[in-house]
């Protein structure tokens, strides 16, 4: 998964590098202390957690989600009455690895490449509306030029899974207390 969230940073990068190399302009332009014209590059950063909430907030009381749950646990129900304790673990095993993925990616930083897929064909209106070149969760920027200019676009992208208002609340005053929990930290919570 994080290899993924890399291969999607670099190629946005190279993209980008193509772009330059085009003639295609950054959103901003400054002078220098010279007067020569200083491209900035302005990069929208969003938190993933909150992309993550919206989402699983509105999904988990989704018709398809409550009837995808039902269905694994009637499979796991059926398995233990039929004596097939390897199938019921299995399913068992399957329903926690979705809720630890869903944790990750809500309390933790785990990226959320199959969440923004699917406003994938939204994603350039919120560039466009924020002014910048590019968008990535702020848990995969590693490194910044002093030049480059951040853009929050972490509620515009939220807003996209239609979140309602205690979502929102949480979103803008909860989240950014808190740093996300690492990996080890969300094991003893999975405990």
């Amino acid at each position: 998964m994080r290899r993924l969230a890399i291969s999607v940073v670099l190629g946005t990068v190279i993209g980008l590098l193509g772009m330059s190399a085009m003639g295609a302009e950054p959103a901003v332009k400054d002078k220098d202390a010279a007067g020569q014209t200083v491209k900035r590059l302005r990069v929208g950063t969003f938190d993933s957690r909150a992309v993550a909430l919206a989402y699983y907030r509105k999904f988990c009381r989704s018709p398809e989600f409550v009837a995808r749950l039902k269905k694994l646990k009637e499979d796991r129900d059926r398995a233990k009455a039929a004596g097939d304790n390897e199938k019921a673990q299995k399913l068992e095993a399957e329903g926690r690895a979705m809720q630890e993925h869903s944790h990750g990616q809500v309390f933790g930083s785990a990226p959320v490449d199959e969440i923004v897929a699917k406003i994938k064909d939204q994603l350039p209106e919120i560039a466009k509306q924020a002014g910048v070149d590019l968008i990535v969760s702020k848990w995969s920027l590693t490194y910044r030029s002093p030049d480059a200019e951040l853009v929050d676009v972490t509620e515009p992208l939220a807003k996209l899974f239609q979140p309602d208002e205690q979502t929102l609340k949480m979103i803008r005053n909860d989240l950014p207390k808190h740093q996300p929990l690492s990996a080890e930290e969300l094991k003893k919570h999975a405990d």
